[in-house]
């Protein structure tokens, strides 16, 4: 077992469900990592808590910051009920560009199709974004199933638990 220090990591926050965040300086990496009582592998002590590698995601250009965002974004931003998809985040500068589809059923209960979306998250102002269907495909499906409300309800509430951790000092 070894330390944060002797691993050359830094604690950066929980991410709820006994999931922590940390940074690897040797490596540039984000990495995950889970509450684990019955270690049995080489992991990590936090305090009174052992702790198991999850998985890495890798800073690939980014800095801390920029990716650091993108993973609360990732985190945050709502899955099922339709958006079945894994997000594509990227950061901008001044916006966050979140791409995703959403799986439309028809009035028989049968999927009929992916209407796909891109969410523009501006950064100084995140409860301001907007969505975009891409495609003509995509546009009918909106039209017909009344999507862009629905969607906006969505994101607008999951964007409210979350502009606390995006402030614009950090972006």
């Amino acid at each position: 077992m070894r330390t944060l220090k002797q691993n050359n990591s830094q604690y950066v926050k929980s991410l709820g469900n006994g999931e922590h965040l940390l940074w690897d300086y040797d490596l540039n990496y984000l990495e995950i990592w889970f509450n684990n009582k019955n270690h049995s592998s080489h992991g990590l002590i936090f305090g009174n808590t052992l702790l198991e590698f999850a998985r890495s995601y890798p800073n690939q250009g980014y800095t801390f910051v920029k990716k650091l965002n993108e993973l609360i974004l990732e985190r945050q931003l709502p899955n099922g009920a339709g958006i079945d998809c894994q997000w594509l985040i990227t950061d901008m500068g001044k916006y966050f560009k979140c791409l995703n589809s959403f799986h439309c059923m028809n009035d028989n209960g049968y999927y009929c199709g992916y209407a796909e979306f891109t969410l523009i998250i501006p950064k100084k102002n995140p409860m301001n974004f907007n969505i975009h269907f891409n495609g003509d495909f995509s546009q009918r499906l909106n039209y017909k199933y009344n999507l862009r409300e629905y969607l906006e309800d969505i994101f607008h509430n999951a964007l409210l638990n979350i502009t606390s951790d995006l402030n614009p000092e950090r972006i």
